[in-house]
């Protein structure tokens, strides 16, 4: 359960004031809920006990439910930091009614995925269901039963803080993570934002039942609640649903909330770390509660600061070459906030030179930077921002839920033109209220591996000191799964589905969605072979990189603007012989937006300004180190796993000297050549999702890119399997107080062997799941040793380099003994196969949620892109869950055997 101490969302809260609401003195339809407020399809109820209610219901087959509480780290009692974050682990071991695993099996019973967060003012209990209102009913009764009658004991409790403090521990591999957390904490010491999420070590230990249930009633009661539901349901039923398991609950009294009363910052701050191998500065200024309304002003600045390449900061550091790269980023809370700028220094750069420099670009040219260009420029992107965060039920999900924590929950974005017009001399007026050097928190970030705030083992004597019992894992009954139901809606999505190949051999398939208001886009481009490609890893890199900074008839920033007015996204990922853009645009722009990529792929600029910008990004980026212990360790396995390839080998991942030296040898004109000889529509592929007329759309794609050819024969490179020894690395990493293990099997399978599906199944099993699976019950709730240890099976398509990895942080002074039962647990899976009931619930688990993720347009997209490149069509899925079904135990237990007992390569990184 991972913290999100912030949303970087400009737009929440703020832009919530002149609203259509509708407040009604009676109640609704009858109902106990009274209706509050309603507008753009959304409707507010609160019952007389004080829970609020935001109900969004739309076409979709999926349910998105969200119970929010007001209360987070801020809350904390003093001396027991970390008590939220440590309460909302514990909300998920059991009630009165479902003692112990019994509440999560129900909850695993009823629901697709679930999650939980805790942030400074809020703790979010997330659920996804497929759309039935049945299992909703189910879940809402579950939700109630854990607000008001939450069980535990000693034993969950003390597995709870270990894990959390071996959560800590990996927090503690992120080097912005300490730096910020540094920040903070020297800002306001022991108090409001200078207490971490996750608590102290020393507090944490000194947690007990008492005082976590006292906190619990204390916030966990429905006048503290929102409860927020998006998705397919009946607003009528789901009301019913709620009243019956809410309505009536009563909070244990009705206690008054006490603002946070935060210190405040006498003078500057200044703090250093010491950890990772980028150096960077990052400077922070406290903002007022989101209520603030000069909130409103302040929320434009960072694209006015940081936007690329207009921003102000991007224009005084990156562009001269002072900084590789700049950002800015909106923390608003209910109780205050932070507004940070950052830079990240190229090496050999004086960080204190440029800690001037980025001061100076905040806080005395930048407001200079602020005039009606630059702020009509950010609106766009706020704008195109908010029809992005409000574009499906999931994200509406998202974005209600952290809205209505920030102000009065009946301020609500119902409509983009109701918002208060924001002028520049206001925006000026704020930015200089606020970005002082006065009151700023300056924070160093330096290379190296020092740590300045060690986590201490905690519990161990309780938890690790238990002799394990291999007992038979009990797992929830699974759920019922209709084939046929799902087989249905693929059959109706293949139908509808254009398929058409252009006259050079580009491939183009689009589904018409009518009730999606934006369009998806997924796109790539094939290339050369492995023989003509051999040697151009930093050709391929710069050139995919410069693409959308500039064309033959527009310049790097009149391009970003098109895009921003036409309300659309791009990004553009080089690798290899393969360019991949995707894409996102209103309905209305999607033909211009089109003729705008096409210059952007056809006709770039390719200056030399921009080359030669590029280029120093990617060599500064070539000479940094990542120095976090997942990614030596992923370094290490992929330079062996690439030792049967030749060094200049294209499928090969180039190590950091070898780019280094890659990149300092392009020139312009290679990439310029490149461009000309390689790149082509002839073997791309592109699928749209989304309200298109197939007609228009194929008829202007042949326009663009049905003459686009490449000069060069392709064959794509693939990789195949190899025989490789067996070997264990251990290499030297960060000094973090964690490790990272990778083990990895290879052998020769494709998606159509007869040992594709049971493998999968085998592999959910051992490790699919963090908390319900072999290695998660075994790891985290047995030994509490760390909470994310999985398991995952890439079966490739093309080639037959197939493979399966197990990957976990681990605490370094555990280390023996997680690697130990690693082995222990791969090696029982082996000897003793599985259950009927584990394969039933994993095939279970796999196979339901289609429905769900055929609602999605992203989902969609980014499956029908796979169809293309598989060179397949969408409804063979239904062969696959129909191959998925009919998995036995037997065939499960057969493929462990096999494919689990050849020799494997592993890497022990810290």
């Amino acid at each position: 359960m991972r913290i999100k101490t912030a949303f970087c969302y400009a737009i929440i809260n703020k832009l919530a004031v002149a609203l259509m609401l509708c407040i009604l003195a009676g109640n609704a339809n009858g109902h106990d809920a009274k209706l509050v407020g309603v507008g753009n399809d959304i409707s507010a109820y609160q019952f007389d006990n004080g829970l609020k209610i935001l109900l969004a219901p739309s076409a979709s087959n999926s349910i998105f439910l969200n119970v929010i509480y007001q209360v987070g780290s801020l809350a904390d009692p003093q001396g027991q930091s970390g008590t939220a974050h440590l309460l909302e682990h514990l909300m998920f071991k059991g009630t009165e009614t479902h003692p112990g695993e019994q509440w999560v099996n129900a909850l695993r019973e009823r629901s697709l995925a679930f999650n939980a967060t805790t942030s400074f003012d809020r703790t979010r209990y997330t659920t996804v269901l497929e759309s039935n209102p049945n299992q909703l009913d189910a879940l809402l009764a579950l939700e109630a039963e854990r607000m008001t009658s939450l069980s535990f004991n000693q034993t969950a409790l003390a597995s709870e803080i270990e894990v959390v403090s071996r959560e800590r521990e990996a927090s503690q591999e992120e080097p912005f993570n300490i730096l910020i957390d540094q920040m903070f904490a020297a800002a306001t010491p022991g108090a409001g934002f200078g207490r971490q999420v996750l608590g102290q070590p020393d507090e944490l230990e000194r947690m007990t039942e008492e005082s976590i249930r006292q906190f619990h009633d204390r916030y966990y009661r429905p006048d503290r609640a929102f409860i927020v539901i998006t998705g397919g349901f009946e607003e009528e039923t789901a009301l019913n649903a709620l009243e019956n398991h809410f309505a009536k609950l009563e909070p244990p009294s009705l206690l008054d909330r006490v603002p946070l009363d935060l210190p405040n910052i006498e003078g500057p701050v200044t703090v250093e770390a010491y950890q990772g191998s980028v150096a960077s500065i990052v400077l922070g200024y406290p903002l007022p509660p989101a209520q603030d309304e000069r909130h409103w002003s302040l929320s434009v600045l960072a694209d006015i600061y940081a936007g690329e390449p207009h921003g102000s900061l991007y224009q005084a550091l990156v562009m001269p070459g002072d900084a590789q790269g700049v950002f800015a980023t909106y923390l608003p809370f209910a109780q205050g906030g932070y507004f940070l700028f950052g830079a990240t220094a190229p090496p050999e750069q004086s960080l204190e030179a440029l800690a001037e420099q980025l001061q100076n670009a905040v806080v005395t040219s930048g407001h200079e930077a602020i005039n009606e260009e630059s702020l009509k420029r950010a609106l766009r992107v706020e704008k195109q921002t908010l029809e992005h965060l409000t574009s499906s039920p999931e994200m509406l999900a998202e974005y209600l839920s952290e809205a209505v924590v920030l102000g009065d929950w009946q301020q609500l974005l119902l409509g983009w033109d109701s918002l208060p017009e924001r002028t520049v001399e206001e925006v000026q007026r704020q930015a200089e209220n606020f970005l002082v050097a006065e009151r700023q928190i300056e924070g160093l970030l330096r290379p190296g591996n020092k740590r300045t705030n060690d986590v201490a083992n905690i519990a161990n004597a309780v938890i690790s000191q238990q002799e394990q019992v291999h007992e038979p894992i009990e797992l929830p009954q699974p759920p019922e799964i209709g084939l046929e139901g799902a087989s249905q809606t693929i059959r109706d999505i293949e139908q509808s589905i254009e398929r058409r190949l252009m006259s050079n051999g580009m491939q183009v398939a689009l589904l018409p969605r009518n009730e999606s208001d934006r369009i998806q886009g997924v796109m790539t481009l094939h290339f050369g072979n492995t023989a003509s490609l051999r040697g151009q890893h930093a050709v391929t890199d710069i050139l995919g990189t410069q693409l959308i900074r500039g064309t033959q008839s527009a310049s790097y920033q009149e391009v970003v603007d098109q895009i921003n007015q036409l309300g659309a996204s791009v990004s553009i990922i080089p690798n290899g012989g393969v360019l991949k853009i995707r894409f996102e645009s209103p309905t209305e722009s999607i033909e211009t937006f089109l003729g705008l990529l096409a210059d952007i792929l056809k006709t770039p600029a390719l200056s030399q300004h921009e080359f030669d910008l590029v280029k120093r990004q990617l060599l500064n980026a070539a000479q940094t180190i990542d120095q976090r212990p997942v990614q030596v360790a992923r370094r290490a396995l992929r330079h062996y796993t690439d030792s049967p390839l030749e060094h200049d080998d294209i499928r090969r991942r180039l190590m950091h000297e070898a780019m280094q030296a890659a990149i300092e040898a392009t020139t312009l004109s290679d990439i310029r050549e490149f461009h000309e000889t390689f790149y082509g529509a002839d073997h791309g592929k592109l699928a749209i999702v989304g309200d298109v007329d197939s007609n228009a759309i194929l008829t202007h794609l042949e326009t663009l890119f049905g003459d686009w050819n490449s000069q060069v024969a392709h064959e794509r490179p693939v990789r195949l399997y190899t025989d490789m020894e067996p070997t264990s690395l251990n290499v030297e990493a960060g000094g973090t107080a964690t490790g990272h293990y990778l083990r990895r099997f290879y052998f020769p399978l494709t998606m159509d062997s007869e040992d594709a599906a049971p493998l999968l199944v085998a592999t959910h099993i051992l490790g699919g799941d963090p908390l319900n699976s072999r290695l998660g019950r075994r790891i985290r709730e047995q030994e509490g040793m760390t909470y994310n240890t999985r398991a995952s099976a890439h079966i490739v398509s093309h080639g037959d380099a197939s493979r399966i990895t197990i990957q976990s942080h681990y605490p370094k002074s555990e280390k023996e003994p997680f690697l130990e039962i690693v082995r222990d647990e791969v090696d029982r899976f082996i000897k003793d196969g599985v259950t009927q009931q584990e394969v039933e619930w994993s095939k279970a688990t796999l196979l339901q949620g289609v429905g769900a993720a055929l609602d999605d347009d992203n989902t969609l997209v980014n499956l029908l892109h796979r169809q293309l490149e598989r060179g397949i069509t969408i409804d063979q899925m239904i062969e696959h869950r129909r191959d998925l079904s009919k998995v036995t135990d037997k065939q499960v237990s057969e493929v462990v055997e096999h494919y689990f007992s050849v020799l494997f390569s592993e890497v022990i990184a810290d």
